[in-house]
């Protein structure tokens, strides 16, 4: 209990200082805009690979919600995800995790070569990685504390992402308006994440409803973003 307590401080404390460090330590830092490229100077292959965040959260929440449904004694409202992975046949629900990891791979292979240069041409891709890799590692050990580790790596890259990604929209003429999304995004599922982090450590009756609607969000952003760009 007290390790899940630490990594429920660390979840929120993180977020926290990627606020301060993007809005307040750094107010000036302009980064390069975000590239408007015409949809037929864009090659099929980088088209698919930023699709595949659509693919791949489509995927994800099709397969996790027909799997509960198949199990009556999870209650999705308050279990969260990972708990599917330790019920009978729960390897589906682990090979959803890995499926998901990996498309959330190709879009930030396909993130890295549509970005322009930059500091954050780097980061953006790098967070997607992140989540990636925490995706198929949440996937591979189902038990905690490396499964609850990888959660919270999840989250907290999910949500530098927001930020990084409201830095660089600033500005740009092109995606006005997304600057302010990409905030606002960030800061629900901070927020849904928080409440999820509280609700599973005290034995709260929403958990799950919460780590969905977090991943919900997330989701909804990146649907948004890979149709516009």
């Amino acid at each position: 209990m007290q390790a899940a307590k630490k990594c429920f401080r660390i979840a929120i404390l993180c977020p926290c200082l990627l606020i301060n460090y993007f809005w307040a330590v750094q107010p000036n830092v302009k980064l390069p805009a975000m590239p408007y490229r015409a949809e037929e100077e864009r090659q099929s292959f980088n088209t698919f690979l930023l699709c595949c965040a659509i693919i791949g959260s489509a995927l994800f929440g099709l397969i996790n919600f027909s799997f509960s449904a198949f199990h009556p004694d999870y209650i999705i409202v308050r279990q969260p995800i990972g708990d599917l992975e330790l019920l009978r046949n729960g390897w589906i629900q682990s090979v959803d995790f890995i499926i998901f990891g990996l498309f959330m791979w190709a879009f930030a292979i396909g993130l890295r070569r549509e970005l322009g240069g930059g500091t954050a041409s780097a980061m953006l891709p790098l967070m997607h990685e992140i989540t990636a890799l925490a995706l198929v590692i949440a996937g591979v050990f189902v038990h905690d504390p490396i499964h609850r580790i990888a959660s919270i790596v999840i989250f907290i890259s999910m949500i530098a992402s927001f930020f990084l990604f409201a830095q660089r929209f600033k500005g740009d003429a092109h995606w006005k308006g997304w600057s302010t999304f990409s905030l606002t995004t960030g800061i629900v599922v901070m927020i849904l994440v928080i409440m999820f982090g509280y609700s599973i450590n005290n034995n709260g009756a929403y958990a799950g409803l919460l780590e969905r609607m977090a991943m919900f969000a997330g989701a909804v952003w990146l649907i948004i973003f890979t149709i516009r760009v």
